[in-house]
């Protein structure tokens, strides 16, 4: 929102971390244009379901399998646009960022120290959904 996004969804399971994004977004004066959803990420979003976003920011719990579950449910739920990216941040040596199929193309990868930031790229419309 501070540089220019129309709009931000944010999606956080813990009510404390939520609750810190809100007084965040007042004291920066950046309310308008955000949206909060307190939900487990799986659910937030097929919730969105028919809803599409230029980019989505990643900040996953650093557990095996959550980034290729959430990777999974915004490409079955079709929630970038074409093209689109996404950007992750995960541990340096996940597994679930290995093998990119389908859906996404692998720009790159920045190392810092054990964290990785990721980026990916939505295919081509004609690119298969996964599911």
């Amino acid at each position: 929102l501070s540089r220019g996004a129309k709009s931000v969804i944010f999606i956080e399971k813990s009510v404390k971390s939520e609750k810190i994004i809100g007084e965040n977004l007042k004291k920066t004066k950046l309310e308008n244009g955000s949206r909060r959803l307190i939900k487990e990420v799986d659910k937030a979003l097929m919730m969105l379901k028919g809803e599409r976003y230029d980019i989505i920011v990643m900040d996953p719990p650093y557990r095996a399998g959550e980034i290729r579950k959430v990777l999974d449910l915004i490409a079955s739920e079709d929630l970038l646009e074409d093209p689109g990216l996404v950007v992750i941040e995960h541990e340096i040596n996940d597994p679930d960022l290995t093998v990119i199929e389908n859906y996404y193309e692998w720009i790159k990868t920045k190392k810092y120290g054990k964290t990785g930031i990721t980026l990916l790229r939505r295919q081509h419309e004609n690119s298969s959904l996964p599911g």
